[in-house]
Parts: structure tokens; C-alpha cells; sequence
């Protein structure tokens, strides 16, 4: 088949070839590498997400905790009013993080739930 081509021809459809699969290859690599690249980085910043969010309400927490203490030190009705308005705010963070950290943990959800309980029932008794 090949025999009757002239050499110059057969050299230059072999070259032809090798590009034609180097760049398949190239093409393969360049997608492989997205790919990779992704679930590095979903693999790397999952379980940061639920670290954080957890890390922001204790925050959250210590800054409701101080505001308590502000509270009792305060002299004027005003200022309980005020600091009284800050710890529902500081509150309202605490769940939005304890829900952002539930929805991006893959374990077992019902943690989530029974941290939610807990932080509930101390509501009462601060």
C-alpha cells in the first residue's frame, strides 16, 4: 500500500500523524489538568468551609458573652436596649453559620441539630 509513495510523501504524512496525535494528546492533558485542578481544589476548601463557619459562630458566641458581661456593668436602660439589640444580631449569625456548616458537612448531619439544641437552651440562661 505504503510501497508506491514516494519517500518525501510517506515522511511527511508520519509527521502529519505525530502532530495530529500530539495535539489529541495535548487536548486530553489540558482537560485531565482541569479536571484535577477542580477537585484539588474542592478538596482543599471543603472542609475549610466547615471549619470556618463553626470558628465564626464561637466568635460570634464570645462576642454575646461580653456583650452579656457589658449588660450587667451597664448603668442606663439605653444602653442594655442597645447592647440587648447587638446580642440578637451576634444570634442571628451563630445559626446562619451553624446552617452554613450543616449544609457543607458530609457526615452526619443531626450533629448540626444537637449543637442547634444547645445553643437554644442556653438562650434562657444568659
Amino acid at each position: 500500500m505504503f510501497g508506491n509513495i514516494k519517500i518525501g510523501m510517506r515522511l511527511a504524512l508520519g509527521f502529519a500523524l505525530l502532530l495530529i496525535l500530539t495535539a489529541i494528546l495535548g487536548v486530553i492533558s489540558i482537560n485531565s489538568m482541569e479536571t484535577l485542578g477542580t477537585q484539588t481544589t474542592k478538596l482543599y476548601e471543603h472542609p475549610f468551609r466547615v471549619t470556618r463557619a463553626l470558628l465564626e459562630s464561637k466568635v460570634e458566641v464570645i462576642q454575646i458573652v461580653r456583650s452579656i458581661r457589658d449588660a450587667i456593668l451597664a448603668k442606663e436602660a439605653s444602653d442594655v436596649d442597645r447592647i440587648s439589640r447587638e446580642i440578637d444580631k451576634y444570634e442571628e449569625k451563630v445559626y446562619e453559620r451553624i446552617g452554613v456548616a450543616r449544609q457543607q458537612f458530609l457526615g452526619d448531619k443531626s450533629e448540626f441539630d444537637k449543637l442547634r439544641q444547645v445553643y437554644t437552651d442556653w438562650r434562657p440562661v444568659r
